[in-house]
Order: structure tokens, then sequence, then C-alpha cells
């Protein structure tokens, strides 16, 4: 997995840490759990690539090089999810989770920057 890189372990374990506390509150599978920190890792580089574009800061190649580098890794954890939400809610369910994700990186995070982005993504995109 290229996005448990060395130089992403920090950021990303930030996430997992968040998803556990999720799965412990509501019983989701250990699969399930791990597409999870997946996914709001990825949203968290999406998000953040369209916020700093507005800002004059564009950082959308390395976010294309990643989700490229990522493709199945990504594709594979949002299937997971899907399944996950086959019993929990359905699409309407997932849609919400995607969402309610997004929105929570929508107004940036405190102490981390479009240049702490970019290096994220770039040490992803080289490992």
């Amino acid at each position: 997995m290229k996005i448990t890189a060395k130089g992403c372990a920090g950021a990303l374990l930030v996430f997992v840490s968040q998803t556990q506390q999720a799965q412990a509150a509501s019983c989701w599978s250990d699969a399930a759990a791990s597409a999870a920190a997946v996914r709001t890792f990825d949203t968290m580089l999406m998000v953040g690539t369209l916020r700093c574009r507005t800002l004059g800061h564009d950082i959308t190649p390395a976010y294309g090089r990643f989700v490229e580098h990522n493709r199945g890794l990504l594709q594979g954890a949002n299937a997971d999810l899907r399944v996950h939400f086959d019993g929990n809610g359905g699409l309407v369910a997932f849609d919400r989770y995607v969402t309610a994700v997004a929105n929570h990186f929508g107004a940036g995070q405190p102490g981390l920057d479009c240049n702490d982005l970019s290096d994220i993504m770039n040490r992803a995109n080289t490992s």
C-alpha cells in the first residue's frame, strides 16, 4: 500500500485512530474501518486540493498522481465501504457518510496548509 508509506504514516495514523474510535462506537468491521481510514485520507487530500486551488496554490497534478498510483487501493476501500453500508442504510447512508467526511475537511484543518498537503502527496507519490 503506497498510502501507508513511511512519509505519510503520521498523517494516516491520525485518520486510522479516528476511524478506530468510530469503529468501537458503531460496530464497524476491521475491513470497513480500514476502508474508512483510506477514504478519509483520500477525501482530505481531494478537498484540500480543491481548496488550495481556489487560494491560488494548484496542487492538482500531485493529487492526480496520488490517485493514479493508488487507484486499486482507493477503489477497494470504496467497495469495502459499500459492503458495510449495504447492511447499514444502503446507498443513502453511504452518500451521507461520504458527504460528512468531505464537509469535515471543507474549511481546512488547523496546522495543515497547502504546502503540507503538497508534501504529503509528493511523499506518497515517491514511495
